[in-house]
């Protein structure tokens, strides 16, 4: 039950980073550009 909780969370949260991705390409690409860097540095 817990799993799902989390999975559905996940889900939701991976919907809205979609949604807010397509709507401000720009500020997008300067965030991934960010995450990149900190996890392949």
């Amino acid at each position: 039950m817990e799993l799902i909780l989390v999975f559905l969370c996940l889900a939701i949260g991976i919907g809205q980073i979609i949604k807010w991705a397509t709507s401000y390409p720009t500020a997008t690409k300067v965030v991934a550009k960010g995450v990149f860097f900190r996890l392949f540095r």
